[in-house]
């Protein structure tokens, strides 16, 4: 293979940045842009990160290497799946904080939002109709985060050939990444949705904390979007992890939030509606808010999910409802009963009246902890979370499995708990998404620090650990 490039030395430009718009293929290393097929370079063509619309460059924001913090997006600023890690440590703070690029998109696609989300660091927003479209890049540099937006632009016209001058130097401490929706709500305006943790202000905290972040422009987006607006989610503070749902029946998007608590609260779910019609401030409306005592059924004995000892957890992406049921979605959240077996509640959703409903009558064949038993994993507490626990269904040669991903950032914090780094494998019935029968577990080397999808059926996954990436591929 030809050298195409050697490393220059410099800090100031990812390595890779890549244009996300659909009819546009660019693609640029060190900022110089390629083709992206020969990879042959096209001298004078440099991507300006200048916030205005002089001629005279300026480079990206210089990483601070020495924080030892993630950097999601300053390395590499891809338009598909992308995360990464800090560097190895044991420490409970942000740095080994997980990004929720793998899990917090639930839209049935899995990794591709209504408005054209891929969890990237490069995205396209689209407006309300489709119509216009912007990009814009979001990265992370010790505690802050940045984020430049291009105006709409043909899709001929490249990233160098624009100045990012549509959104000005946005410039945020203690937020991580920017997960953008993708598509804009509003009338009058153009108000676009996204969702980034962390706590803000002067501190930088992570129970899980989530906030929504809207961007949007007073004189018109997209070519201006100068002003930006977070709000918390109603009734989800501390101990809530938010992922996308997917888009309501009238048109609005749709959060999911998990709670994490040391009590019987470990297994409430709460889905809102943010309906943007004039404010940057949605109104928000509870859709569900699940906070049911679980008693035995099924297969399993009930109880508080695992004993009330808190694990921050995301539910999986939602799928069609295999017994036929007419406009219904499913997904899981995860659950384990009072002898920490795991049964993931079936929660369903009616997309034609936005009503929701959760199954607890899960059916196993082998119990979960006879492979991994999750009693041996303390409670999270404190305000610097740095593990998440994410339910993940996919779909092989025409079977559904269902599994539970456990990370921590800390780099070897799990090494000598197996049941933390073995992850326990189920099928899921044809007809029905409450019958799981025992397909397989996989017990890690050693503590896996964050995940990334490597394809869009999800069947190739790479693993962080803290010398080593090691990329896994699905068998049936």
């Amino acid at each position: 293979m030809a050298k195409v490039w050697e490393y220059q030395g410099r800090n100031d430009y990812p390595v890779v940045i890549e244009d996300p718009r659909a009819a546009n293929d660019g693609f640029y290393i060190d900022g110089v842009k390629h083709n992206k097929t020969s990879l042959t370079p096209q001298y004078n063509r440099v991507i300006n990160y200048r916030y205005d619309t002089q001629s005279t460059y300026t480079y990206r924001h210089n990483n601070n290497s020495s924080s030892g913090t993630a950097k999601i997006g300053s390395s590499l600023a891809l338009a598909k799946m992308q995360t990464g890690m800090s560097t190895p440590s044991n420490t409970q703070d942000y740095r080994n904080y997980i990004d929720p690029a793998p899990w917090i998109d639930m839209s049935q696609s899995g990794a591709a939002g209504e408005g054209g989300y891929t969890g990237g660091a490069m995205q396209s927003l689209k407006s309300n109709d489709g119509s216009q479209e912007a990009v814009v890049h979001s990265w992370e540099d010790s505690t802050y985060l940045y984020n430049a937006g291009w105006p709409e632009m043909s899709s001929s016209t490249d990233l160098d050939q624009q100045n990012p001058n549509a959104w000005g130097n946005e410039q945020e401490n203690y937020y991580k990444k920017t997960h953008w929706w993708g598509k804009a709500y509003g009338s009058s305006q153009q108000f676009q949705p996204g969702l980034s943790r962390m706590g803000g202000s002067s501190q930088n905290h992570n129970y899980p904390n989530f906030k929504l972040h809207t961007q949007w422009g007073s004189t018109g987006w997209p070519n201006n979007a100068e002003q930006n607006n977070r709000i918390d989610f109603s009734g989800m503070g501390n101990n809530w992890t938010v992922q996308w749902l997917g888009e309501s029946s009238d048109g609005y998007p749709m959060i999911c939030g998990n709670r994490m608590a040391a009590s019987a609260d470990n297994s409430d779910i709460k889905i809102m509606k943010m309906a943007y019609t004039t404010s940057a401030s949605p109104s928000q409306t509870t859709m569900l808010n699940y906070t049911a005592a679980i008693t035995a059924a099924g297969s399993h004995q009930g109880g508080a999910s695992r004993n009330s000892l808190a694990f921050p957890s995301s539910c999986s992406t939602t799928f069609d409802d295999p017994r036929g049921t007419a406009n219904t979605k499913c997904f899981y959240r995860s659950y384990y009963d009072s002898y920490y077996n795991w049964h993931p509640l079936v929660v369903t959703w009616d997309t034609s009246t936005d009503t929701f409903a959760v199954e607890t009558d899960i059916t196993t064949d082998v119990n979960s902890s006879t492979h991994a038993d999750t009693s041996t994993i303390a409670s999270y507490s404190g305000t610097y979370i740095t593990g998440h626990w994410a339910t993940t269904t996919w779909v092989s040669s025409g079977t559904r499995y269902v599994s539970e991903f456990r990370c921590d950032g800390r780099s070897s914090f799990w090494d000598t708990n197996e049941a933390f780094r073995t992850w326990v494998t189920y099928s899921v019935g044809a007809s029905d998404p409450k019958s799981l029968t025992y397909h397989s577990k996989i017990t890690l080397p050693s503590t896996p620090r964050q995940y990334v999808w490597l394809n869009d059926s999800r069947t190739l996954m790479g693993v962080w650990f803290a010398s080593s990436f090691k990329i896994y591929s699905w068998n049936k």
